[in-house]
């Protein structure tokens, strides 16, 4: 028996939707098990229990702890981008909401060993024919080390971290004018 296009369709999207489900049964078993031991102190075998999905299951969307962490930092980009403003100062706060909103996985990177990582991850949203890939790397980089300070500081308030770090980015552009 042949399926319909409507019968495909319906089956393609119930198979979108239980990957997905699958994907965030092993990121939230990911996480509690980082909070509970470490990143060291627990393996994929303790993933794959703790989540209730097959080994298979778990290398058809995962190869690594690190690309489990990746796949978070990702989705925390993701909604970033999704709240882009005009406003550098808005998009700052949004930066630095997203920081506090998901401050157990920024702590995760903070203590991972993945910078260079994340950074490559952040700058694949640049492309490289793109007039402006340098531009863009040198602000990711700024983002990133931005949010780190942000969360090593305790996350205080974004609004106050956005005007902050506005307020040093102005700094460092009349230092640097003063030196050309």
């Amino acid at each position: 028996m042949r399926l319909t296009e409507k019968q495909t369709e319906t089956l393609k999207r119930n198979n979108e939707i239980a990957r997905e489900n699958t994907r965030q049964n092993i990121r939230d078993a990911f996480l509690l098990l980082y909070k509970q031991h470490g990143n060291n102190g627990f393996t994929i075998t303790d993933i794959i229990q703790r989540s209730g999905v097959s080994r298979s299951a778990f290398y058809r969307n995962y190869g690594t702890k690190d690309e489990i962490l990746m796949d978070l930092v990702q989705k925390s980009v993701d909604e970033i981008s999704d709240n882009i403003s005009p406003s550098l100062s808005q998009n700052w706060e949004i930066i630095f909401q997203q920081a506090k909103k998901n401050r157990e996985e920024f702590d995760m990177l903070r203590e991972s060993n993945l910078t260079g990582k994340i950074l490559e991850k952040m700058n694949e949203t640049t492309p490289p024919d793109c007039s402006l890939a340098n531009s863009n790397i040198l602000w990711n980089g700024l983002i990133y080390n931005a949010i780190l300070f942000y969360a090593a500081s305790g996350y205080p308030d974004p609004r106050k971290a956005a005007d902050e770090i506005l307020c040093s980015m102005q700094h460092m552009a009349e230092t640097f004018n003063t030196l050309v």
